[in-house]
């Protein structure tokens, strides 16, 4: 199990061994009833933006990171499809930890958002031509009402 390298009852910090944090969470990610992060950080009494930072900021951690996710996900989709978790759960979190499935995602994402970003370009260009369109009747208008001086309609004071 996880312990502090230190800990202090007034409060201080607590420092981890990240080597020591990695190997718990590997071997945990690996137990049969492991199907998610929070799950490690309850059990290990250890903040998730903790686990999350460390994810970030150290490569070695990175990669256990990643394979318990990997592992998880593993297992995730294994179990919905035996029925030992319900669908909603799988969905909710699949992206998580199925990396394929993310980046798949994250592409099908990037193309809708480039498919609107090209659909409003063209609606701007289409209004932008109505507009000047707009803008030449008026002057052609006020051309005509400049050549033709108004006359004034009988009984009109």
């Amino acid at each position: 199990m996880v312990t502090p390298k230190t800990g202090n009852p007034m409060g201080r910090p607590r420092e981890y061994d990240l080597k020591k944090v990695a190997a718990d969470l590997l071997e945990w990610a690996q137990k049969d009833d492991s199907w998610n992060l929070c799950g490690f950080s309850a059990d290990f009494l250890i903040s998730p933006s903790l686990v999350l930072g460390w994810s970030k900021k150290d490569p070695d951690f990175c990669l256990a990171y990643e394979l318990a996710k990997a592992m998880l996900g593993r297992r995730r989709e294994r179990d919905v499809s035996k029925g030992k978790l319900h669908v909603k759960a799988y969905d909710l979190n699949a992206t998580c930890y199925d990396r394929y499935l993310k980046d798949e995602k994250m592409d099908f994402l990037k193309l809708e958002a480039s498919l609107k970003a090209q659909e409003q370009q063209a609606l701007s260009e289409g209004d932008l031509q109505k507009y000047n369109q707009i803008q030449k009747m008026l002057a052609e208008l006020q051309q005509q009402k400049k050549k033709k001086p108004s006359e004034k309609v009988k009984g009109s004071i």
